[in-house]
């Protein structure tokens, strides 16, 4: 009897494992498409955080092993930073999460990654200064970038 309890939990014990390993493995696959589905140059449009002021430029999202590497030149000012793919609330939702300085501040960007009707990535936003309260949060949507035809 000893011995049978004993095999039944070193097999519930490898199934576990086992399992474990095929949803880490599917995450990650999950996290490898959305970072390559994310790629490109895109044109932003928001507001910043605290006094609401709009504004419009370009944001290059360009994959770097497992995260993103961003480059954002809003109103002739260029600001770089790294950005990875997060999974939020209980339902793990992938969000993509930037950090990068502009104007100063280091800003932290949420974003709710989406599909536009051609299936580019659009994605949208809160932005929040990092380590201090930011009320009311700035805003940000990324569409992406198509040379005229």
């Amino acid at each position: 009897m000893k011995r049978l309890l004993f095999c039944t939990g070193i097999v519930l014990m490898m199934f576990s494992l086992f399992s474990s390993a095929v949803a880490v493995s599917t995450d990650r696959e999950q996290e490898d498409h959305l970072l390559t589905f994310l790629e490109g140059t895109y044109d932003a449009v928001g507001k910043y955080p605290h006094n609401g002021a709009t504004y419009y430029g370009r944001v290059t999202l360009k994959r770097d092993h497992r995260q993103i590497r961003i480059t954002r030149m809003i109103s002739g000012k260029k600001a770089t930073g790294t950005a990875r793919i997060i999974a939020v609330t209980a339902d793990n939702i992938p969000v993509l999460q930037a950090e990068y300085t502009e104007n100063g501040l280091k800003l932290r960007t949420t974003y709710m990654i989406h599909a536009d009707i051609d299936n580019y990535g659009r994605l949208t936003g809160r932005t929040y200064c990092i380590g201090r309260e930011t009320e009311p949060a700035g805003l940000e949507a990324l569409f992406i970038h198509r040379q005229a035809e």
